[in-house]
């Protein structure tokens, strides 16, 4: 965290000693120390202007108020949908459920702003310390950026991940002025959305002001990493690459039987399934087309399982 690499950075020097640093080398919000329950004092020297550190604690004693420090974060997202009025899926939501599963074990606490009308809704919920069931209704929603600041700072957020083109756009703002650090977590790049060519134009720049403005993007792969940068003149070094995280349960023999009679796949197929929103940017249509003309050129035989919602799903829509 930022407030542990500036204190074991000012221990490491500092020995138990006081250290002199110039005042014009220290951003001004260091010196709001209280808001980061920061181990030391602060004294003005006035013969130097200059600020002087002194530790307040010992190493084992402070070490220990690190590690026992705990973190606010703010998670936006909207809702997914659930297939039944538009071809969406959950995959988002499950996702940021599983971040806040991860976020209780490792000091941080999170507060989340969600509708709360999809299907995650009650889990997300169970994983918040707070929850504000609210997302942008339009493409610029001024009440949405008043009420996600007030939030914000009622809670003391220390720092913003928000997940969506129109959620990012409007927490940019709001962490603007609040000057809060505002990560984007982002799977596809602008260039690649299905959009009229005015919308691409005009959108396109207001993207681009977004991601420019946050501290840093998550992008899922390293392919959807570089066409950011690319065509949003984005540096490579305001990337980090995290590939979306699943949980495998355990599955008995048992259960693997079931599963494959529920499909009807014989014991003697290669069963091979693809999980996303059947939408052509997902190219289920290749893989079909890649285990034809593997079952072409050899004996083995195969079954293709594809599970999720979208236009492609159509019973009238089928692979050839």
């Amino acid at each position: 965290s930022d407030a542990a690499h500036r204190f074991s950075t000012c221990h490491r020097v500092a020995a138990h000693q006081p250290v002199t640093w110039p005042a014009h080398h220290l951003p001004r919000r260091w010196l709001t120390a209280s808001r980061w329950n920061a181990p030391w004092d602060w004294r003005i020297d006035g013969n130097h202007e200059d600020i002087l550190v002194t530790m307040a604690q010992t190493e084992s004693q402070t070490d220990q108020k690190v590690a026992a420090r705990r973190y606010r974060a703010a998670i936006v997202l909207g809702h997914a949908g659930d297939g039944a009025d538009s071809f969406g899926i959950t995959g988002v939501e499950r996702v940021v459920q599983l971040l806040l599963e991860g976020f209780e074990s490792r000091n941080i606490d999170s507060y989340t702003i969600y509708p709360g009308r999809g299907r995650q809704g009650a889990l997300i919920a169970d994983h918040s310390c707070a929850l504000l069931e609210r997302q942008p209704e339009r493409r610029f929603d001024a009440g949405f950026v008043v009420e996600v600041t007030h939030f914000l700072e009622q809670h003391d957020i220390e720092v913003v991940l928000s997940i969506g083109m129109r959620q990012d756009f409007h927490l940019a703002q709001a962490c603007r002025r609040l000057r809060l650090p505002h990560i984007v977590h982002r799977p596809v790049a602008f260039a690649d959305e299905p959009m009229h060519w005015w919308r691409r134009a005009v959108y396109g720049v207001v993207d681009t002001w977004t991601l420019h403005q946050c501290r840093e993007i998550i992008a899922c792969s390293q392919a959807s990493a570089t066409r950011m940068q690319h065509t949003q003149w984005l540096s490579k070094d305001k990337f980090v690459v995290v590939p979306n995280g699943v949980e495998f349960p355990k599955v008995t023999a048992e259960q693997a039987a079931t599963a494959r009679a529920t499909f009807g796949v014989e014991a003697d197929e290669l069963m091979v399934v693809g999980v996303g929103q059947l939408i052509p940017r997902k190219s289920f249509h290749r893989l079909v087309e890649a285990l034809g003309q593997a079952a072409a050129s050899s004996r083995q035989r195969f079954s293709c399982v594809l599970l999720g919602e979208g236009p492609e799903r159509q019973p009238e829509r089928r692979f050839d």
